[in-house]
């Protein structure tokens, strides 16, 4: 069984941080940040580190 990434969003207007995985990134996307709407592009994401990323 394979586990998708943890990614962490940061978005550039709200600058909220938001942990997610592969399917949710491209919902973001496609319709923009959760928190204010603003456009997202595909630079404003990293893999996470620490816990939230550990197997």
């Amino acid at each position: 069984m394979g586990s998708s990434a943890v990614l962490q969003f940061a978005c550039p207007d709200c600058e909220e941080t938001i942990y997610l995985d592969d399917g949710m990134r491209e919902l973001l996307c496609e319709f923009g940040c959760i928190v204010c709407g603003a456009g997202v592009d595909e630079r404003d994401f990293v893999l996470a580190s620490g816990p939230a990323n550990s197997a």
